[in-house]
């Protein structure tokens, strides 16, 4: 079953199932309905996938790790309260086997390759050449910036500006009240601005 519900990529469950919440189908899960679960994963694969990418920076490795996510899932479904949002509880799962994974490699990978960035340091409209070229030398900018943020900034950033995840969500994904989501994200900010500042550019 799990060869099935972890290939890649996953064929659409179909039939009315696929209208049904993704607590509904966590339910179902627990009391054995594999394709459910399989639903479950088509939906969050690409998600989780892009998710752990950002965060270990290689692309083989983020489907690796991800396959150990949706693994991790099923075996804890048991430990899942069908009355609680469904995808926080991922969440918590990808970001607790990354940094895992993380310490267990005790370095530094540079990550985000390709992403993209906070909504108020450029400008998605633009059209003259001269403009757009600034604008992706600002966005290599806050790659790097992004890269270079400690990992639990780094998460809070990519769960608020790249996964559009509300403060309550990644406080559940994370597990930490609501305040600390926000002075990790506050500060993560700050730290972005001190360095593209001394990159020599004024966001």
């Amino acid at each position: 079953m799990l060869s099935y519900v972890l290939s890649y990529p996953i064929a659409a469950t179909k039939g009315p199932v696929e209208r049904v919440s993704d607590e509904e189908l966590a339910r179902r899960s627990q009391q054995g309905n594999n394709d459910a679960y399989a639903l479950l994963v088509e939906r969050y694969q690409r998600s989780i996938v892009n998710l752990v990418y950002r965060l270990v920076g290689d692309w083989q490795t983020a489907l690796d790790l991800s396959q150990d996510v949706f693994l991790r899932v099923y075996q804890s479904l048991d430990h899942y309260d069908p009355q609680r949002p469904f995808k926080p509880w991922l969440y918590r799962v990808a970001t607790n086997l990354v940094y895992d994974h993380l310490r267990r490699q005790q370095r530094r990978h540079r990550i985000l390759d390709t992403v993209q960035t906070t909504p108020d340091l450029v400008d998605e409209h633009l059209t003259d050449p001269e403009e757009l070229a600034l604008q992706g030398d600002i966005r290599r900018a806050v790659e790097e910036v992004i890269a270079a943020l400690p990992p639990h900034y780094r998460t809070v950033v990519v769960l608020r500006y790249l996964e559009d995840m509300s403060y309550r969500e990644i406080a559940t994904a994370l597990d930490m009240p609501i305040g600390t989501v926000k002075t990790h994200i506050h500060r993560a900010r700050e730290l972005m601005r001190a360095a593209l500042e001394a990159k020599g550019w004024t966001p």
